[in-house]
């Protein structure tokens, strides 16, 4: 085999390996921290008064505080700042998971 040949197989393999060990460029949310999802919450009720029900949408970038995070099943539970109720985010919600506002907006503003 020739030096080129063996060079070639070399990156060809090395690649792939680098890609893997990567760090993602999402990080995942831990508890307590503040985060901003690009998504609409519609229709969350909350009683903040026994026996009163209280019906609301939350905005997209509004600002949640993870309270409870399981990365590995990709599950966080947050509260809802300024109203108190909780919302339970399972899945894929990484790619709209935001740590500052600004960033937040510009995905949902740009359409990504």
């Amino acid at each position: 085999m020739s030096v080129a040949a063996r060079s070639f197989v070399g990156v060809a393999l090395a690649l792939p390996l680098a890609l893997f060990m990567a760090p993602s460029a999402q990080e995942s949310p831990d508890k307590g921290d503040m985060v901003y999802v690009a998504a609409t919450f519609a229709n969350i009720e909350s009683a903040p008064v026994k026996g009163y029900v209280m019906n609301y949408t939350l905005t997209p970038c509004w600002r949640l505080e993870i309270v409870d995070a399981n990365p590995k099943k990709a599950r966080w539970v947050t509260n809802a700042i300024g109203y108190g109720s909780t919302i339970r985010l399972e899945g894929a919600w990484l790619p709209r998971i935001a740590q500052d506002g600004e960033a937040c907006e510009s995905t949902v503003f740009n359409g990504r």
